[in-house]
């Protein structure tokens, strides 16, 4: 989290794009003291644009949860991307990574975990 490693004295700063939804753990990050952080902005919004996940998700061979990125290549792979055979309902209900479940279970086990492992 931004605002922890922030406290901490790291260079880091939380901000969320207005105009894209958060759908995943993986985020995109840029140190407060970049050199060049406009640029690091320009190519944040770049991978999140329909070309730039049409170009990461062939590179890494992962789907996108991008409704108009085309997907069905990945089936060659065996592997299918949810927006192929999920309605955004169904997906909703069926995820795991969403702010609530971070919060209320990830923490928890994650507490549960570190007692276990002690």
């Amino acid at each position: 989290d931004a605002n922890e490693m922030q406290q901490k004295g790291a260079p880091a700063n939380g901000r969320i794009f207005k105009d894209a939804g958060i759908l995943s753990y993986w985020y995109l990050t840029v140190p407060t003291n970049s050199a060049h952080p406009n640029a690091a902005a320009l190519l944040a919004g770049l991978l999140l644009s329909k070309e730039g996940q049409e170009i990461y998700g062939k590179a890494m061979g992962q789907a996108t949860r991008r409704l108009d990125v085309e997907t069905k290549w990945l089936t060659e792979n065996g592997i299918r991307a949810s927006k192929d055979f999920l309605t955004v309902e169904e997906n909703n209900r069926l995820e795991n990574y969403g702010e609530e479940t971070v919060s209320n279970y990830w923490a928890k086990a994650t507490k549960i975990a570190e007692e276990v492992l002690k």
